[in-house]
């Protein structure tokens, strides 16, 4: 049994869009300072987990598995799953089940350069071309090195666009600061 979802225009506190090619769509941004930030854990699972618990890990797993083969169809080689870079899998694959219910999506993966302060907590992304570099790395077998900057249309007329970008900081974080 596959999961599906309902295909409604969003309402879980998206109050700014964007326009995309003309149409009203959505940025969803994934911003990350430093190489730590970017997880290749699968997504948690407690062995004493309650039955809910258990279905709704079954059910993003059927989920994520159902927006890589839909993904697969237009580019080959995705490999977007539960158990493994859960994070990317998941935003992956909630900008193609927007996409799939009729809002154009641009899935912005955003690297925060030169924070120096973060340091303790790891290697902070030094210019683009490291960034670039280990972005490359992360999603190495995850995702297609061509599926960044692909825009991927879809039978609805709307589209999904994974782009990767930096900014600098605007100000250092403090040094020793305890983080979350």
């Amino acid at each position: 049994m596959v999961a599906r979802l309902p295909c409604k225009k969003p309402s879980m506190g998206f109050t700014h869009t964007c326009t995309v090619e003309g149409k009203k769509g959505i940025v969803l941004v994934e911003a990350k300072a430093n190489e730590a930030e970017l997880k290749l854990e699968g997504k948690p699972f407690e062995e004493d987990a309650s039955r809910q618990s258990i279905s709704n890990h079954q059910q993003i797993g059927e989920c994520i598995a159902e927006a890589c083969r839909g993904l697969n169809e237009k580019i080959p080689d995705i490999n977007i799953q539960r158990d493994s870079h859960y994070q990317l899998a998941n935003r992956v694959a909630f900008a193609w089940k927007l996409a799939q219910c009729g809002m154009p999506v641009v899935l912005l993966y955003l690297g925060f350069l030169g924070d120096s302060g973060i340091s303790d907590v790891g290697i902070p992304f030094r210019d683009n071309d490291h960034w670039q570099r280990v972005m490359g790395g992360y999603i190495q077998g995850i995702l297609p090195q061509s599926f960044p900057e692909t825009r991927i249309e879809f039978e609805s007329g709307d589209s999904v666009v994974m782009l990767i970008r930096s900014l600098p900081v605007i100000e250092v974080s403090p040094v020793g600061v305890d983080r979350l």
